[in-house]
């Protein structure tokens, strides 16, 4: 009888090693989109929105959801991008008034 095979176990993603300071400039870049977004996204409310701006919203607070979990797995550079991606949608939905 031929041995069992064994499954590898699930490797982690390979991530780029950045340096503490890179790490937290990059923490605090994430921290200061997403609160240019809150700004944006509760002034947008303010007005009445539309179905594709609500839809917009919903999809700005997936991207910062998506941020926050990159940024606990300690993944800032996914954090900040999604952050950064999520404020460009932001600056869209305010532009669009």
């Amino acid at each position: 009888m031929p041995p069992a095979a064994t499954e590898e176990p699930a490797r982690a993603p390979i991530q780029q090693v950045l340096s503490a300071d890179e790490s937290k400039r990059l923490q605090d870049s994430a921290a200061e989109h997403k609160h240019e977004i809150r700004r944006l996204v509760d002034q947008a409310r303010l007005r009445r929105l539309n179905g594709h701006e609500l839809s917009v919203v919903a999809r700005i607070e997936g991207m910062v959801k998506l941020s926050d979990d990159a940024g606990a797995k300690g993944d800032m550079r996914e954090a900040d991008a999604l952050a950064e991606r999520a404020l460009v949608l932001a600056k869209d939905l305010d532009s669009e008034r």
